[in-house]
């Protein structure tokens, strides 16, 4: 078996898994995360939007119309299932396009990761984004409706 040093105490941990503090370490970062998100007042009206029964009818909608795809993959041609719905113009960009069908696109987790990581660069590659996925959005509305 291949062992480690544990980031947080300096243990020998199995390659691949966490030690206990590891884990602890973790889960704090997380609840601190989320108890700055609900202090933001903005990021708590987002949050709570991404909660709300207006956002789950949207989202539901925008799945039976995109056949539940990652659109992302179906531009190269693989039929992968979506596992979430991600904003072209983002929530904090314009609330008003927050519940535009045509402003939602279905990505997996792997492929939204990808997005962000890309329009994180700078607002030149955000708005490259956008286009590109805007211009899927598009393609997929040609060939199906």
């Amino acid at each position: 078996m291949i062992y480690r040093l544990c980031t947080v105490c300096g243990s020998k941990v199995p390659q691949y898994e966490l030690c206990q503090c590891e884990h602890k370490k973790r889960l704090d970062n997380y609840r601190d995360y989320q108890r700055r998100r609900i202090e933001n007042e903005e990021e708590k009206e987002r949050v709570d939007f991404y909660h709300s029964d207006e956002w789950e009818r949207c989202r539901n909608t925008v799945a039976a119309h995109q056949f539940n795809l990652d659109l992302i993959e179906w531009s190269k041609g693989n039929i992968v299932q979506a596992d979430l719905y991600h904003h072209v113009i983002e929530v904090r960009d314009s609330k008003e396009d927050r519940l535009d069908i045509y402003n939602i696109i279905g990505v997996t987790q792997a492929n939204h990761n990808k997005v962000h990581a890309y329009m994180n660069r700078g607002q030149r590659e955000k708005k490259k984004m956008q286009d590109a996925l805007m211009d899927i959005l598009d393609r997929f509305e040609t060939e199906y409706y």
